[in-house]
């Protein structure tokens, strides 16, 4: 076995050396493949003396090696065409786009002018504005931001409604209900043991239509000032954030 592997070695060697000087594409097709058999047969002598599962690992990795090789030695060749790979690259994490906005305890936008042209700096930097949308959100300070306990109601009224009942530039607003400690009536009171809680708000479609806010935040707020959170909003963290969808 070894002696025809390595006659065909020489025999292999002088046919590559006489097509080496003819640039014919077909011909240097021919050399890639003579190569191939060439190599693969050296590797079986190779693993002559091994068992026969290990000629045929050694032979499939050897085939899989040179065919790979083959198919990016020659560009100019018909067939395999060359495919260009690109390294994959983990996705970073993306850049948070936020801006703080400050309000005074009776609702005045301290910072009005910052947090705009905060906005207009972080939309210079988005490629494509239609995959994401600005939000504005409200969040309480975490000793408020726990599940409400008592009877909770919370009604839903036209806009119109809402602002009947609660300031007219507000879109939602909290009615906590503290009962007398005789038990002989109630109050709307935040300071007292809040067994129940009013809120009064629009509906999920009006404020995603008509505000820049999400249904489930304002209500996460509003819930707060169930839990104690007093109106003037003492450690509120509101702010601007750039959501993709």
């Amino acid at each position: 076995m070894g002696a025809r592997v390595l006659g065909m070695k020489k025999s292999l060697c002088a046919s590559t050396a006489a097509l080496a000087p003819d640039k014919n594409l077909a011909h240097q097709t021919l050399i890639q493949a003579l190569k191939i058999a060439l190599i693969g047969a050296t590797i079986i002598v190779l693993a002559e003396g091994s068992s026969i599962a290990a000629r045929v690992l050694i032979t499939g990795v050897a085939a899989l090696f040179l065919a790979t090789g083959a198919a990016h030695a020659n560009p100019d060749a018909p067939y395999p065409k060359v495919v260009k790979t690109e390294k994959y690259v983990k996705k970073p994490a993306g850049i948070a786009r936020e801006c703080v906005t400050k309000f005074s305890s009776d609702g005045k936008f301290e910072n009005e002018k910052e947090a705009k042209a905060c906005v207009r700096a972080w939309n210079g930097t988005i490629a494509n504005p239609t995959k994401g949308h600005w939000r504005w959100i409200f969040p309480p300070p975490a000793e408020y931001n726990i599940p409400y306990t008592g009877v909770l109601m919370i009604q839903r009224l036209p806009i119109e409604q809402v602002h009947k009942v609660c300031w007219e530039v507000h879109l939602a607003c909290t009615l906590p209900i503290s009962t007398d400690p005789n038990g002989r009536g109630a109050q709307i009171n935040i300071n007292g043991n809040r067994a129940g809680c009013l809120i009064v708000m629009p509906t999920d479609d009006y404020i995603k239509q008509h505000t820049a806010q999400d249904p489930s935040e304002t209500l996460r707020h509003e819930l707060a000032h169930c839990n104690g959170w007093p109106g003037d909003h003492p450690n509120s963290q509101s702010k601007w954030e750039w959501v993709e969808k």
